[in-house]
This record gives structure tokens, sequence and C-alpha cells, in this order.
């Protein structure tokens, strides 16, 4: 017997953690960041000049019509087209992913979101390391279930997507050691595709907790380091932007005897022992001492104009690199 996502499991999934609006910077890391917890903040981005200008046909066509950037189209083969030519529907119903930096125009649309507000995080060299737009066509589209390296920010512009996520110290229920296609597992690895899991193989899988939410335009939802993710991109013109982070990991990380391996070497066990080691203190002891002035007198708080400039700064340190 086999399912297509994780969507098998009712009884076991419950909704990713909610706020309305943008938490202050305290907040975020304290409760989610050094937690190790995703969140959805719902309208979190409305106000950000790319939530409604990024919705303009003609305000896109000014800006990166002639941006060329590769598409994955249905049949699975990148293809090289202009922003314009996937608009026009040469794409395919696929996905235009491009991986360069973004036309300054679009680059100019990006303000700084509330939970940067921290003067020394914007300073903190490689804060930002990726920025890039994703955009599918009428069809949709499915990302398997998945992990990442970094702390990923997922900005919805336009369209509805569907996330389902797992901690990483579930990893063994989802059997990471024993990933397709062999040899074995790898860092990142889409551990199910699409064409769905054998269940009577592996068993665990129906017992794996599972948290879901759909994003909406204007949300922003924090995938934390090694949260596993599937994400389902419903029918319809759909938009975002991701914005990839490192923020300082806690003491417990930097105090272990190796990094985290980025090979062949993944295994269930060393992803729980990452989602422990990051999470092993409570509340505000686990934020690195150079994030604490930020807490104690709630720096950042008002987004005033320095903080944008450094927040200029570091985006333009991801945008313009090669």
């Amino acid at each position: 017997m086999q399912f297509a996502h994780l969507d098998f499991a009712p009884g076991h999934a419950r909704g990713i953690d909610e706020f309305i609006g943008c938490p202050s910077f305290a907040h975020f890391v304290t409760h989610h960041v050094y937690a190790h917890r995703p969140l959805l903040m719902r309208g979190c981005a409305s106000n950000m000049p790319a939530a409604s200008r990024w919705r303009d046909p003609e305000h896109m066509h000014r800006a990166a019509g002639g941006w060329r950037g590769h598409s994955w189209l249905r049949d699975g083969h990148p293809r090289d087209y202009t922003y314009d030519e996937f608009v026009a529907g040469r794409e395919g119903n696929g996905v235009y992913l491009p991986w360069k930096p973004l036309p300054e125009a679009l680059r100019r649309d990006l303000s700084l979101p509330r939970v940067f507000a921290c003067a020394p995080l914007l300073t903190r060299g490689q804060l930002i390391t990726e920025i890039h737009l994703r955009m599918t066509g009428g069809h949709g589209d499915h990302n398997g279930l998945h992990f990442d390296g970094g702390d990923f920010f997922s900005i919805q512009v336009d369209g509805t997507k569907r996330w389902t996520m797992v901690d990483p110290i579930h990893a063994l229920s989802l059997y990471v050691d024993h990933v397709y296609p062999p040899p074995g597992p790898t860092f990142g690895h889409q551990v199910f595709r699409h064409h769905g899991v054998d269940v009577e193989r592996l068993p665990r899988i129906v017992e794996t907790p599972v948290l879901q939410a759909e994003a909406h335009p204007g949300d922003m939802l924090y995938i934390p380091q090694r949260w596993f993710h599937e994400i389902e991109t419903l029918p319809g013109r759909n938009l975002g932007l991701v914005v990839q982070t490192h923020f300082p990991p806690p003491a417990a990380i930097r105090r272990a005897s190796a990094s985290f391996p980025r090979g062949p070497s993944v295994s269930s066990r060393e992803l729980l022992m990452f989602g422990v080691r990051w999470r092993s203190e409570p509340g505000a002891a686990h934020v690195p001492e150079e994030l604490r002035p930020c807490l104690e007198s709630d720096a950042g708080e008002g987004a005033d104009d320095a903080l944008e400039q450094l927040w200029d700064r570091a985006v333009d340190s991801a945008v313009s690199a090669d």
C-alpha cells in the first residue's frame, strides 16, 4: 500500500504554531529559533512592498521581465527561460526558480521583517546566504519531504502553499537511514518522493507526528534547521520568496565534539542529537550571548532607519553574491 504524502495519518497531525502579525525579536528567538520550533506568522510580510508589488503583473514585467533563470518543467527537465517567457505559458506549468541574484528592482521591494530587528544579528557575517524567488504555473507542484541546512523563511506573495513538517527528533520513524534511492542517506535528501511510500515495508511512517498548515499571501513561515518539510503548491499562480539564514548556534551545538555531517554519514541518531542539543537549555538561557542585548533592552523594536540600513546591507551581501 502506498500514500502520496504524509497526510495519511490525520490522528497524528496538528497545526504549526501561529502568531498573528510579527512577533518581537525577543519572542521569536526565545520561543522559536532557540526552542527549535517552526512558526507561521500570519500577515507578517503583508506590509513588505513585495507583498503587493509582486502581485502586479506590470510591475513584475518591468522589474524582472528579462530575468533569465532555470525552469523545471513537468517532464522533469530544466530549461532556461526569462520571467516573461515563463509567464507567457512556455513553462508547461512547471516551476520558475532562478538561482541568481535578484534584479535590483525586486531587491528594493524587500523591507526589514520585525523578527530580524536586532543590530548584533544583522551585522553578523553570512546571516543571509540565499534569497530566491519561486513561481509555479497553473497545475501546482509538490516538493517531497526533505530537510535543509540553514534557518529558512518562506514568504508567501501569491497563491497558497500547504506545508507538512516533521521534527528531526523523529528521524528514526522516517527511516532516514533507508532513504531512496540507494546507496543510502545524504544530507537534505528527499526522503519521500511524490510517487508514495510503501507503509507495509516502512510501518513506523503512519505513527510519525506531523505539523501542518497552509500559508496564504502575506504570511511568513519559519523553518528551523534540519526540520523535515514537504511543500504542496496548490493550483493557480503561486509566487513566493525563500530566504536562507544562519542564526548563531546555541552553546550546546558549539560544544559538540564534531560538526554536524553534510555527507553520506547522516543518520537518524545524528539528526536526533542535533535536535536535542539545539533545544537543551530553556528559554533565553539558550540564546547566544551576542544576541542577548536585544532581549534585555528590546533593541531593534520599531525597525528604525539604522536597522533598515543594516538589513539592506545583509540582503545586498546575499543577492550580489555569484
